[in-house]
């Protein structure tokens, strides 16, 4: 198994708008063959911070280029 985690910080102003963005990531991602969780967090204490978590079986696109 793979596992890509991401740290996101957004620009000020811009955490509602990459939120949303992320959010519509959501099922596209979990519908990619091998995806087993596609998860996107954002931190409570500063909401500029993200951290997206995906473990898949499949090689990260990134890796396999």
């Amino acid at each position: 198994m793979y596992v890509v985690a991401a740290d996101y910080y957004a620009m000020e102003g811009k955490d509602d708008e990459i939120a949303a963005v992320l959010r519509k990531m959501i099922p596209l991602s979990r519908a990619e063959p091998g995806c087993r969780l596609y998860m996107v967090n954002r931190s409570p204490e500063d909401p500029r911070k993200f951290l997206l978590y995906e473990p898949s079986i499949r090689v990260p696109l990134m890796i396999r280029g």
